[in-house]
């Protein structure tokens, strides 16, 4: 470590350096946007989706915050409204510790849908666990346990690796969860 710091400050080395962390920025956005984009077109061949609510927040430059870790980004996802529930989505979700899927709802805003839909999926079987704003959540089977520790936003080469080489096995594993949600949600509702 100590040659490589010495290594860093010499002749246009930091100028150097600077421009592969930029890089690397660059590679993860991109990835993180592949991601989504393809769980989003997996789930779209599944299902008929709604289109996505006003929470619906991927795009370059907000992924680009998320991973410089500017405050106002904080968190990204894809939300879709489940019809029937008030204030309630379909939705995956990228925060600062990993990634969770399931469904959204404010608890204070929307009690009823909050407690029928949490009742709901624990009914199912499914695995998975509530909080203030998911009455359902869990993480995604295939990522691994160290992410949930990190947040994605982390500048870690392990991450970019496990995203190259696995982003479409996960954005496939993400939309098979959230398509056994909706089939749980349509087939427990009564129209």
């Amino acid at each position: 470590m100590k040659g490589l710091k010495e290594l860093c400050i010499q002749g246009d080395n930091p100028r150097l350096i600077h421009d592969l962390a930029e890089a690397l920025i660059n590679v993860k956005v991109g990835l993180l946007l592949q991601l989504c984009e393809g769980m989003e077109g997996v789930l779209k061949k599944k299902i008929d989706l709604p289109p996505r609510t006003e929470f619906s927040n991927i795009s370059r430059n907000v992924i680009d915050g998320y991973v410089r870790r500017w405050s106002r980004y904080g968190e990204f996802g894809l939300y879709y409204p489940l019809e029937g529930y008030s204030g309630a989505h379909l939705g995956m979700c990228m925060w600062p510790h990993g990634i969770l899927l399931g469904i959204q709802c404010g608890k204070s805003y929307h009690l009823d849908t909050y407690t029928k839909l949490g009742e709901m999926m624990r009914n199912s079987g499914m695995q998975g666990h509530d909080a203030e704003w998911w009455p359902w959540r869990k993480r995604p089977d295939l990522l691994p346990e160290k992410f949930n520790r990190d947040s994605l936003s982390d500048h870690r080469w392990e991450h970019v690796e496990f995203l190259q080489e696995r982003g479409k096995d996960l954005a496939e594993n993400i939309a098979e969860d959230l398509k056994r949600v909706w089939d749980t949600v349509r087939e427990n509702t009564s129209v």
